[in-house]
């Protein structure tokens, strides 16, 4: 479902769990292909909300596709742990 290889993805119905295998480089991680954004997004090791959006960044501008991006990860908090990511949406995945 993601070409990011940094992240293991499982889900249930319309819930996403996005595993950070390794440490995300800064605080953000992308994962294209998907351009649909979460209804929530909630960091499941502290509980704590989760930033996404869904835009163009610098690497994407030659194929013009926006991604949706997890962003402001305690990235440094949370070294050597593996986070885990709950996303929401509004429908389940086929």
């Amino acid at each position: 479902m993601t070409t990011n290889r940094n992240v293991m993805l499982t889900r249930h119905d319309q819930t996403l769990y996005v595993h950070l295998n390794t440490d995300p480089q800064g605080n953000g991680v992308k994962l294209p292909p998907m351009v649909n954004m979460p209804k929530s997004a909630v960091l499941l090791n502290d509980g704590r909300k989760v930033e996404t959006v869904v835009n163009l960044t610098p690497s994407n501008y030659g194929t013009q596709w926006p991604v949706l991006r997890l962003r402001n990860l305690p990235a440094n908090e949370m070294a050597n742990t593996v986070m885990v990511v709950k996303l929401e949406f509004e429908k389940s995945f086929t």
